[in-house]
């Protein structure tokens, strides 16, 4: 039965993705921009069951010719114990090398193994996938990213290894390293972004249900923050905070998801006030707490597919009980219910989508990620809305309540000024709590938008200092040397450390030596003329300056500007009086290739000990290729 609904999925998924071009030779690769192009249409697969099967082996003819590329294919193949091997070639038709990022943005894949070959000889392999500690992965990314070299003028065949107890995807995605990096900044932005409304509303609803000791704010706090697993977990995030624990790893997703099924009868039972009324759908959804129950016991001690085939149907039976739940509770006039259906039906939809995909029925998970999310974070913000609504509702009832007192209350003055009092009293605590509601909440987004921002710029600075620190250093020298390379302008290094930093220490302690260390950033940013060099701490004492478009004279005053204003400023600390000297290594050079950016930084390094070894406070130019001119020092 499974097998043939499979079936009939799979040409669904064919219609469905008939417009998708079927190309048979390689991906070319021209001078336009290379910006996460999908490999998906240049890819062959089959399936296997040796799994002693190794590369070269596959590349011989009598494997080679079982590759396919069936027409509208899609990389999903669901829950599977084989083994798939995929093939693509890639073809360069610059002269220039290319630098690029393969990524596989499915980040459950339990073993990939990735082969290059520049006709018979292998260039590069990669092992990747959540068997294995997230620090070996080549690139430190929640998604499988690998770099890849692709000389000029060559063809390159690439050969996939995968395996895996999960759902079976392999998305593949290729970008020139440049343009990888900003599509991924943009997308981290928006992923992020929802991951911030979930997690802000799942903390605050958290907080407001132990200041008002309302369960139903607990336990939509439980149910939001349990769906946030689900998703760090499919979108690659949780494997970043154990990049250790394989383990764990691999059964986190499905304990969120038994957990998510928990909170949820407990939320939908609590919001729809349904468990005094002596409902069947009421009793059959408090029922379905046992299945989860078991579900999260047996997750250590069964096979990974076993325990997702439960979990589906577990999770589709209490998401379809709980809709009937409200849709009783509409039918007894329960109005609130109305946002609860449309809330719930998203979730439905969503359960839907991510089942059928996850058992490889022709939908891709990775393509419905960005429609799955948005609905999460709408179905989230619908139910929270719901809350709300369910306050006015608790207020209408007390205002009618109020209304049937007072009529009662005629019989007697004392009863009826009783009454009123208590109802002011309600009503105003109703409504502080409707705006502290509201006020928290977008203090909250608001808190989570400037930490953002703070780590974005703690990422790039220098905590002592406030100039730029090493990381940020490293990235924009690599673009300024390539950058200078291709207009052929020099470019200048300034390698620049205290001399006698650690006497500064020893003699002063090291609250006088940061002093020291930021006066020092003051004077070289002081001394810098442009808005585009750069000056960096490049670690303890020692500061590094980028000089682009700056030949070796212009290199020179400024070195020469930065050791004068050192010299002849002191530095205070409290009562005390420092004094102190510099030595720089200068080094200029126009790069005649894009990758040997190391030579520039050795020479002005050994420059800069030339400077110290030849007696301090000094600047000494260095030269590229490891000679040295020596000058006299400048006082």
């Amino acid at each position: 039965m499974v097998a043939h609904l499979r079936r009939w999925w799979f040409i669904f998924g064919l219609v469905m993705t008939s417009q998708i071009v079927c190309a048979s030779g390689p991906l070319v690769l021209t001078d336009a921009p290379i910006d996460h192009v999908s490999v998906r249409p240049y890819l062959y697969f089959f399936e296997t069951n040796e799994r002693s099967l190794e590369v070269e082996q596959v590349r011989q003819p009598s494997w080679a010719k079982q590759f396919t590329h069936p027409e509208g294919f899609t990389p999903s193949f669901g829950y599977s114990n084989s083994i798939y091997w995929l093939r693509f070639s890639m073809e360069n038709q610059n002269a220039d090398e290319l630098d690029l990022i393969f990524q596989i943005e499915f980040p459950l894949l339990d073993e990939v193994k990735v082969y290059q070959y520049n006709g018979e000889q292998l260039v590069a392999d990669f092992r990747m996938g959540d068997r294995l500690p997230f620090l070996s992965r080549p690139i430190e990314s929640r998604h499988f990213q690998m770099p890849i070299n692709l000389e000029g003028y060559a063809i390159n065949d690439f050969y996939l290894r995968v395996e895996s107890t999960s759902p079976l995807e392999v998305p593949l995605y290729v970008s020139a390293t440049k343009l990888h990096l900003a599509y991924t900044s943009l997308n981290e932005w928006i992923v992020g972004l929802a991951y911030g409304i979930a997690l802000g509303l799942g903390l605050y609803n958290l907080l407001l249900g132990f200041s008002t000791r309302d369960v139903v704010y607990i336990y939509y706090a439980g149910f939001t923050l349990s769906v946030f697993g689900i998703y760090s977990a499919i979108d690659g995030y949780s494997y970043m905070f154990w990049p250790n624990s394989v383990t764990w790893q691999q059964m986190f997703h499905l304990y969120t998801i038994f957990m998510t099924c928990i909170f949820a009868i407990a939320f939908s039972r609590s919001f729809l006030d349904s468990a005094n009324k002596n409902l069947k759908s009421d009793r059959f959804t408090r029922f379905m707490n046992f299945p989860s129950i078991v579900g999260l016991m047996f997750i250590p001690m069964m096979e990974e597919k076993t325990v997702a085939l439960y979990m589906s149907v577990v999770a589709l039976i209490t998401i379809g009980s709980l809709f009937i739940l409200g849709v009783v509770r509409l039918f007894q006039g329960y109005y609130v219910a109305k946002i609860y259906l449309v809330a719930w039906s998203m979730l439905l939809g969503t359960a839907l989508f991510a089942i059928v995909g996850s058992n490889g029925l022709g939908f891709s998970v990775q393509e419905m990620k960005p429609f799955l999310r948005t609905g999460w974070v709408l179905e989230l913000i619908l139910l929270s809305l719901g809350l709300g609504q369910r306050i006015n509702l608790i207020k209408l009832v007390q205002i009618e309540s109020e209304r049937e007192a007072k009529e009662s209350a005629m019989l007697a003055k004392k009863a009826k000024q009783k009454t009123l009092e208590i109802q002011i009293q309600s009503n105003a605590s109703l409504e502080f709590r409707v705006q502290t509601r509201t006020a928290e909440l977008e203090g909250v987004l608001k808190e989570l938008f400037e930490a953002n921002d703070k780590l974005e710029k703690l990422s790039t600075e220098d905590e002592l200092t406030k100039v730029k620190n090493r990381r940020y250093f490293e990235d924009r020298y690599n673009l300024e040397f390539k950058r200078s390379f291709r207009e052929k302008q020099p470019l200048s290094i300034l390698f620049i450390d205290v001399d006698y930093f650690k006497k500064v220490n020893d003699s002063h302690g090291h609250k006088a030596g940061d002093e020291c260390l930021r006066k020092m950033a003051q004077f070289i940013c002081q001394s810098i003329g442009r808005a585009g060099d750069v000056v960096s701490r490049y670690g303890g004492e020692e500061f590094v300056v980028i000089l682009p478009d700056t030949p070796q004279e212009g290199a020179l005053k400024v070195a020469d500007r930065i050791r004068h204003k050192v010299e002849v400023t002191p530095v205070f600390v409290g009562d005390l009086k420092i004094q102190i000297t510099v030595s720089i290594g200068v080094c200029t050079d126009v790069p005649d290739n894009a990758y040997d950016v190391e030579s520039l930084l050795v020479g002005a390094d050994k420059a800069l000990y030339q400077a110290k070894d030849n007696g301090r406070n000094r600047t000494q130019i260095g030269m590229p290729k490891n000679s040295f001119i020596h000058n006299s020092p400048i006082h």
